[in-house]
């Protein structure tokens, strides 16, 4: 199993050399080295997968609204974060609405683990992001489900960039943990039936 360190380019974001990421053809079940990617370059690639997680097309505006029932909710996706520290990614979502003066940021404290505390693609969080409450009240469970599938789409996204398996598939996630300032993710080859 190698590492590289080349220009990588994932979601047409030019990552230059910071990311470490393993070069590998793998057998069925087995798994690659963690891919290392510096939180400024997780930063730049999540603002991109929201766009994916939101389903709007690249030549679209990035503005997005939830309803449910008689009420809305504005996401600003290209301006979605993520934060990095030891066994904790923070996925920040911008919103706006009516009962806000202006638009806001709710931060979602994702706990995914460490290398020497591997939880597999297992994720907790609080019942309620942090945010104003007007917005968590109603929007929690929508937010925190944007939130996971922001970071499940760039694990995604990584690890089919690290290689394949034997039969040439992409490979999947298997891990997702973070260290101060790095986002790793563990990919892993399917298992065969």
């Amino acid at each position: 199993m190698t590492s590289r360190r080349t220009n990588l380019s994932i979601l047409d974001v030019d990552l230059g050399r910071s990311v470490v990421m393993p070069d590998v053809v793998l057998e069925p079940g087995t798994t690659a080295e963690w891919i290392r990617v510096p939180a400024k370059s997780a930063q730049r690639l999540v603002v991109e997968v929201a766009r994916l997680v939101a389903d709007l097309p690249r030549d679209a505006g990035r503005d997005v609204v939830w309803q449910s029932g008689a009420n809305e909710l504005l996401v600003l996706t290209d301006t979605t974060t993520l934060d990095v520290a030891t066994g904790l990614v923070t996925i920040g979502v911008q919103v706006s609405c009516d009962q806000l003066k202006e638009p806001a940021v709710v931060r979602v404290p994702l706990a995914v683990g460490t290398t020497k505390q591997v939880r597999g693609l297992f994720v907790s969080t609080f019942a309620a992001p942090d945010g104003p409450e007007v917005v968590t009240t109603l929007w929690a469970d929508s937010l925190i489900a944007y939130a996971w599938a922001c970071l499940l789409t760039l694990a995604q996204r990584l690890a089919a960039e690290a290689g394949r398996d034997q039969r040439g598939r992409p490979l999947q996630p298997g891990a997702i943990a973070a260290e101060r300032g790095v986002l790793l993710v563990k990919s892993m080859a399917r298992n065969e039936a």
